[in-house]
């Protein structure tokens, strides 16, 4: 059987999914207004001098940032970078939050991992895969 099947059904993994999926919704609203556009672009160029989120859709932008913040924390970072964002796109705390629950740490290998011979979480590439396809993609309904 494959054990993607199986945590990927999982009541912790459906829930973290729906968490993450409104968190997300609601930072897409949020993203229309005017104010917090400038700020999340202004944030952006701060965070990489080169890039220009102004050619992007809001849509593009809080995708990429819950992206972003998913890959760093399954790296083992802190995700201390985002605070500011949280001040105009403050939906985008409850996915920190979610990314630093025990139950992800419980099933997932984030670094630190600990010594142990056989660790039986799930590796980070597939959490990856499996949390970018079922948050990240945005579907017509």
């Amino acid at each position: 059987m494959d054990g993607v099947n199986t945590w990927a059904k999982s009541k912790w993994f459906a829930d973290l999914v729906s968490s993450m999926r409104e968190a997300l919704g609601d930072a897409l609203s949020m993203i229309e207004d005017d104010a917090c556009r400038l700020k999340t672009d202004l944030f952006l160029r701060g965070c990489n001098p080169a890039s220009q989120p102004q050619t992007l859709s809001g849509r593009e932008i809080v995708t990429k940032l819950v992206k972003a913040m998913i890959r760093d924390r399954l790296k083992g970072q802190d995700l201390a970078v985002y605070e500011e964002v949280y001040s105009y796109l403050p939906s985008l705390k409850r996915i920190h939050k979610e990314l630093f629950s025990p139950e992800l740490y419980k099933n997932v290998k984030i670094p630190p991992t600990p010594p142990v011979i056989d660790d039986a979480r799930i590796p980070a590439e597939k959490f990856w895969e499996e949390i970018k396809n079922q948050v990240c993609v945005i579907r017509a309904d």
